[in-house]
């Protein structure tokens, strides 16, 4: 397996586990909230869109080969949505908002205590799914970004397993159709005459040269 086919293994992968930590953990708190107060969190809403969204994108690329563009464009998207999980439980932990976390370990109850663990843990899978995502993301684009300045054709509509990202520079150049060797066609001798006394019948340009033939 290619080195950059087995990264992005190994990143999907990682990604789908813990979004499923992640999407666990937000239904478990909006579970809390919705009991105790009737409310649904921003950062587990996000939590759960981006565990779901993720859960039923990621093994679809892992089965599938997609393109890098497609590919690029999507796990970005992935990214944002992890990020803003993350900030929006970090405000929660360090604002003591609703489960009073800010006092996290100074006599909380069990449920307040246990919620305020399980945001916390959000907020660290949602960070680390962010910078895996556009991690790999942006580690895809300076690579077709490199392919592509060396005359790789079509790396962005190619998938991940073959776009030439360590393919040489191409050297593909245009030859001209006609070339002609020497002056006017005809093959000369040291002082410009024909040799043999023949007129040259002889080049690239796709016609021949004919003359008179002297005996």
């Amino acid at each position: 397996m290619a080195p950059v086919a087995l990264i992005r293994r190994v990143v999907l992968s990682t990604a789908l586990v813990f979004s499923v930590i992640a999407l666990g953990l937000a239904a478990a708190v909006t579970s809390t909230s919705t009991k105790a107060w009737g409310i649904t969190f921003v950062f587990a809403a996000l939590g759960i869109t981006a565990g779901v969204l993720t859960m039923i994108t990621v093994p679809t690329m892992i089965a599938l080969e997609i393109t890098v563009r497609v590919e690029t464009s999507w796990l970005t998207f992935l990214s944002i949505l992890w990020f803003g999980t993350g900030v929006h439980a970090a405000v929660v932990i360090s604002g003591g908002f609703w489960f009073d976390c800010a006092d996290l370990g100074n006599g909380l109850d069990d449920i307040d205590a246990g919620a305020c663990h399980e945001v916390s843990a959000i907020a660290a899978f949602g960070f680390l799914n962010w910078l895996i995502l556009i991690g790999y993301s942006i580690m895809l684009i300076i690579m077709s970004r490199i392919a592509a300045s060396r005359k790789q054709p079509n790396v962005w509509a190619s998938s991940v397993a073959d776009a030439p990202f360590s393919a040489p520079a191409s050297t593909n150049e245009s030859v001209p159709m006609s070339y002609t060797s020497g002056t006017g066609g005809t093959a000369q001798g040291g002082t410009g005459g024909p040799i043999g006394g023949q007129p040259a019948a002889y080049n690239t340009s796709g016609y021949v040269q004919t003359g008179a033939v002297h005996v």
